[in-house]
């Protein structure tokens, strides 16, 4: 995991699977995203049958840094789902 590439190959590999209909049980009532680059994807199922991937136009960005990309993130999920537990959850120490 210290290899980029092999990070970028692996959030490509979970989004490419977790779009499958397979998972839409799994994601039923529920949304992951998926930092790709400077896009962002979200995978969710509505009726635990078919799995949605949309792309979250307003969460596109340039910026490298994790940290201040999750600040994004947190602001767009307290405007979307203000009634909702949020869970950051982040492997890099300096978030």
């Amino acid at each position: 995991m210290c290899n980029s590439e092999n990070k970028t190959q692996l959030i490509e590999l979970l989004l490419t699977e977790g779009s499958k209909d397979k998972y839409a049980p799994t994601l039923q009532r529920r949304r992951i995203f998926f930092v790709s680059g400077e896009k962002c994807i979200c995978l969710s199922s509505e009726d635990g049958v078919k799995t949605n991937a949309v792309q979250v136009h307003e969460l596109y960005s340039s910026q490298e840094e994790a940290d201040t990309r999750i600040m994004l993130h947190l602001k767009h999920a307290a405007e979307e789902y203000s009634n909702k537990t949020i869970i950051v959850r982040s492997p890099d120490t300096d978030v």
